[in-house]
């Protein structure tokens, strides 16, 4: 267990540790089979049924079922509490991002068996992640009062000591690892977070540079430093950090997540999409994660996967808001799609049934939609405008250009009788030009006046109008 930070533009925040991952295997194979009813009420027929999903991914797209899975699970313990059925429901219930129920599981998995390790740190984790970290204390010091030589737990107790701005007590534990092991780089890194935490940048910089002189292979230590230097304002070392501890680790979840969002920030979109799905990778179950994958989707170009993942997250958490209005504001700003930003509202606003007050933002959201509904009724109409009047001009043109071939024929024929070499050179470049150019309707006015220009010169020099030049009449002299 490790102490780690991860940045969210414009606020830090505590990363919690990776989850436990069960060993399910990423084999393909057919559709899970119902179970039988008889099946349906057995407490080991569920729990095997809910590693058959985990074990079995879709075959068109490869993805985990784990909504089903959780299902099985819980149903298993349910109807049989045994802390492994307990465990395993918690651990799906964090895949589908649902906290409370992976408390409850993982509650009673630690409950059922107070030493099993996977629970306890698990639980642990999701308490602070649901702004519990006095029970988490309690669990860890239990821990470490049977077990002083364990400095991994100590490591994640000043994690929780540390959200309880108990530093004091934090920076005991970081003497007594000091004390076992002067040069354990964890308990620098620990104190770093604790510092960060405090606001002491300079002394959280101190820390991060002796653990990184003590172990310059940690990716942890290149993240923790990579987030003191963007509250330092050094952009450019950040992304220095982030990149080395991604590339220490390409799974690893804080440095992918804080590079992607600085790659949000400065508008670098493929970065982004590497970044955070690199972050979804290590973990799916990440609100996070998943909504800066949608943004940099957006940002990519790619709309409708945008799109999916906003409902993804909204099927497994019918209330998250960030969802909603991300997906509101996709489709009011990048498809147009009016109707389909304001549904996300009204969604929002049926999903939180007497829980809103008139001035929620929810509501102004909507009076922006009609405002930018409005606005692009009117750019349409100006636009259909354009077009009737491109149209008209284009058919005006037309015609103009079917009457100037016939002026160009009569001059062309008044060229004929000048014997003015100038003349004929002069007006003789006017009627190639109007001849080259005939095509192009937009050009209409032009060629008109070039007409114009033509038989002004061939006045001079055969006279008369055109029309009576070609009936024959005698030009004056």
């Amino acid at each position: 267990m490790t102490m780690t930070k991860i940045l969210r533009l414009p606020l830090l925040v505590a990363l919690l540790a990776a989850p436990v991952a069960l060993s399910t295997g990423c084999k393909k194979g057919p559709a899970v089979e119902a179970l039988t009813e008889e099946q349906a009420s057995d407490p080991i027929a569920l729990f095997q049924q809910g590693v058959r999903f985990l074990k079995t991914p879709d075959p068109k797209t490869g993805e985990i079922d784990y909504a089903e899975a959780y299902d099985h699970f819980s149903r298993s313990a349910e109807l049989r509490a045994n802390p492994k059925t307990s465990f395993n429901a918690g651990w799906t219930a964090e895949r589908i991002g649902d906290l409370q129920r992976a408390e409850k599981h993982y509650r009673r998995a630690y409950e059922g068996d107070p030493n099993y390790e996977a629970a306890i740190f698990s639980l642990t984790r999701i308490l602070r992640a649901n702004k519990k970290p006095e029970e988490a204390v309690e669990i860890y010091q239990k821990l470490v009062d049977a077990n002083p030589e364990r400095v991994d737990v100590r490591y994640d107790l000043m994690q929780a000591l540390t959200d309880l701005e108990r530093y004091e007590d934090a920076e005991q534990h970081a003497r007594e690892i000091l004390r076992q092991d002067p040069e354990n780089a964890g308990a620098y890194r620990a104190l770093s977070s604790m510092y960060f935490a405090q606001g002491r940048l300079g002394m959280a910089q101190l820390c991060n540079e002796k653990a990184l002189e003590l172990n310059d292979g940690e990716p942890g230590i290149y993240n923790n430093m990579g987030v003191t230097y963007i509250l330092q304002k050094d952009t450019e070392r950040a992304i220095e950090r982030f990149q080395k501890a991604v590339k220490l680790d390409p799974k690893n979840f804080e440095a992918n997540m804080n590079l992607g969002f600085i790659a949000l920030d400065s508008g670098d979109y493929n970065l982004a999409l590497g970044s955070f799905r690199a972050a979804n990778q290590t973990d799916s179950s990440s609100r996070d994660a998943r909504l800066g994958l949608a943004v940099a989707l957006r940002g990519t170009g790619d709309l409708d996967g945008a799109d999916k993942i906003y409902r993804e997250i909204l099927k497994s958490d019918p209330k998250f808001q960030p969802a909603y209005f991300n997906g509101s504001t996709l489709h009011e700003k990048y498809t147009r799609n009016f109707k389909a930003a304001e549904k996300y509202l009204d969604d929002f606003i049926a999903a939180h049934v007497g829980e809103l007050s008139p001035s929620h933002e929810v509501y102004e959201r909507k009076q922006r939609i009609q405002a930018s509904m409005e606005e692009e009724r009117k750019r349409q109409e100006a636009l259909a405008a354009a077009e009737r009047e491109r149209k008209e001009r284009e058919e005006r043109n037309k015609r103009l250009l079917a009457e100037l071939k016939s002026e160009v024929d009569k001059t062309e024929a008044r060229l004929s009788k000048c014997d003015d070499a100038d003349v004929v050179e002069m007006a003789g470049m006017y009627i190639e030009q109007i001849k080259m150019s005939m095509d192009d309707p937009s050009m209409a006015g032009d060629l008109k006046t070039f007409v114009d220009e033509a038989n002004g010169m061939l006045d001079v020099c055969v006279g008369g109008d055109p029309a009576e030049a070609e009936d024959g009449g005698e030009a004056p002299e």
